[in-house]
């Protein structure tokens, strides 16, 4: 296990100073353990994650209809993480 994942497990995740105010806010509100409070897990499941402050700028359903391409495709070790 990547130390990172440790810290999320182990309930230790900071985000780096880097990381946009946006970023940081998306990250804790989906780390929350009771997922009765997590984001993505409420009523309105993955769409209080599209419209979270973070993805203001893109557009989902071009995205979906593949009309647009996205800013960037994330390197297969990035989605890897949000497999596991």
């Amino acid at each position: 296990m990547f130390s990172f994942q440790r810290s999320i497990v182990n309930q230790r995740f900071t985000c780096p100073s880097s990381f946009s105010r946006e970023l940081t806010d998306l990250i804790n509100k989906m780390l929350v353990i009771d997922v009765t409070t997590r984001l993505g897990c409420l009523a309105n499941g993955n769409k209080d994650i599209q419209n979270h402050p973070f993805f203001d700028s893109v557009n989902f359903v071009k995205i979906y209809h593949q009309a647009e391409n996205p800013n960037s495709i994330p390197c297969k070790y990035f989605i890897y993480l949000f497999l596991l």
